[in-house]
Parts: structure tokens; C-alpha cells; sequence
């Protein structure tokens, strides 16, 4: 008996249509950051500008380390003794930061290095506390040698004051030489404003003698007068500058005040006064 086998095949799958779906593509970019684009322009201050402006600015140029732009806006005139929230002056900040060439600026443009902040630390505590040893050197150049004697009966300073001074040239500051005079008659002289102003921070004798009996002012008036006929200009010039170093020598910027026999050294240094704080 035959066996017949039937082959059944499945029927064919219909094809499906495919529907395309049109998708807004910009549905899947992601979303654009609303940030406010920054203004690339500086703020310029001019001397119309308000002394609160004045002051912020100084204090961030001098955390900032910044000389150049500081000596211009000192220029425009400015509190450079301006205290912060914290009682910090500029010196301060830029001590903090050690920033040696802004401590230079602000000295020499009358910053008050014995100013205390409202926890009662002058500029050399901060420099001491923050372990800026090359700014605490700076500091203590700009003093006296009657100041740095003061210091070093203070237990806090002694270290650095010792330090410094031994790792100074020991020198006589008020040597004088066959003619009597002295470092800062010869610098007064020729009119070398930078040079005598650190002798006279250094604790230089601005009312010695030379061996004609002549102080420094008068050396300097003689010189002035032997070359006004030959160089009108040059004396001119000699004039300008002999008026900045003696008015700077007769009127100390910052001397410590006296101290009586009461009174303890550390007592002495608190009794300094504070200028008005800063709007900043």
C-alpha cells in the first residue's frame, strides 16, 4: 500500500506597510543653557569715580599683586589707609598674599604699616601669622632702628626681628666720612629721592653736621646754587626734589608714638589709631 505524503507550504506573509513618522528633531537637541553672556568691557574709574569704588578696587589690586595698575589709581587719589569689613587695610591684604612689589607701592605712598585690624594684628602679625618671612623682611626694612628696638622686646616679633637683622649688613647709617657727611647728605644732594627716603625709614640723622657745620638741607641749597647759572634746568629739577625728601625727612610718615615709663612697650603699640573703616 502507497503512502502519499502532502507538502503543505505556508502561505506568504503579507507585507506590512511601513508608516513613517516625522519627528521634530529639534524636540531632541538638548536644551540651550540660558546663561547671561558676561561684558568683556573693563570699568574705567576716573577721578569722578566714588571713593567706595576707589576702595574695593584698591584692595583687590592689592590682593591681586597688581603694582601698575595700583600706582594709577593712587594717582587719582585715594584713603590708602582704608579699612575693610575685617579692619584690613591694603598693606595687610598684599602682606597676606606676599606680594613684595604692591608692599613697596603702598609704603612709599604712605600706607601705615602699624595699623591694627579689629583683632588688634598690625600688617607684621599677619605677616608672622601667614609665614610670609621675605614680606616680614620687607616690613621691618621700612622701620627705624628706634622701631625695631621696640619690636624686639615684644615675645612675638623677636624671632623675626633678630632674623633680620642678622642677615642685614651691620652698618652704620649715620657714618660719616673725612667731610662729615653722611649716606643721606650725599643722597639729599644730588637729589636721589628714592635713596634718601629709605635712609630716613632706616633711622638716618637728617640734623648732622659736616666739619663746615652744614646739614644736609643747607649742603643741599649750596649745591643748588652752584649750578643755577650753568644748568637753570638741571637746578630746577635739583629744587623739586629737595622739596619731596626734606618735607618727607621733617614730617616722618609713620613714627611710633612715645611711650612713658607707665607705660609697657606692648601697651605703647595698642595705643596707635585706627583711621575709619572702609565702605567695603
Amino acid at each position: 500500500m502507497d503512502i502519499i505524503i502532502f507538502k503543505t507550504t505556508p502561505p506568504p506573509e503579507e507585507k506590512k506597510e511601513s508608516k513613517r513618522i516625522k519627528i521634530d528633531e529639534s524636540l531632541l537637541a538638548p536644551p540651550e543653557p540660558n546663561f547671561k553672556k558676561k561684558s568683556t568691557s573693563k570699568r574705567i574709574y576716573t577721578i569722578e569715580s566714588t571713593s567706595e569704588e576707589k576702595t574695593c578696587l584698591l584692595f583687590e589690586l592689592a590682593k591681586k599683586g597688581n603694582a601698575a595698575d595700583l600706582k594709577k589709581l593712587i594717582s587719582l587719589g585715594i584713603n590708602i589707609n582704608a579699612e575693610n569689613f575685617r579692619g584690613y587695610t591694603a598693606l595687610m591684604l598684599a602682606t597676606i598674599r606676599g606680594h613684595l612689589n604692591v608692599i613697596d607701592v603702598l609704603i612709599r605712598a604712605n600706607a601705615n604699616i602699624f595699623l591694627k585690624d579689629h583683632k588688634g594684628r598690625t600688617t607684621l602679625h599677619h605677616a608672622v601669622i601667614e609665614k610670609k618671612e621675605k614680606a616680614a623682611f620687607k616690613l621691618i626694612g621700612y622701620m627705624s632702628r628706634e622701631q625695631r628696638s621696640i619690636l624686639k622686646h615684644n615675645a612675638f616679633f623677636n624671632e623675626i626681628v633678630t632674623k633680620f637683622e642678622s642677615r642685614t649688613k651691620k652698618c652704620d647709617i649715620n657714618a660719616q666720612n673725612v667731610k662729615g657727611e653722611t649716606m643721606f647728605m650725599l643722597a639729599a644732594r644730588y637729589g636721589h629721592e628714592k635713596t634718601a627716603k629709605n635712609l630716613i625709614m632706616q633711622g638716618a640723622n637728617i640734623y648732622l653736621k659736616d666739619i663746615n657745620g652744614k646739614t644736609a638741607e643747607k649742603q643741599a641749597e649750596d649745591y643748588r646754587e652752584s649750578l643755577r647759572d650753568l644748568y637753570p634746568k638741571r637746578t630746577e629739577e635739583l629744587y623739586q626734589s629737595h622739596i619731596l625728601i626734606f618735607a618727607f625727612a621733617k614730617n616722618q610718615a609713620h613714627p611710633l608714638p612715645r611711650i612713658d615709663e607707665t607705660e609697657t612697650i606692648t601697651e605703647g603699640i595698642k595705643n596707635l589709631q585706627i583711621d575709619k573703616k572702609a565702605p567695603c
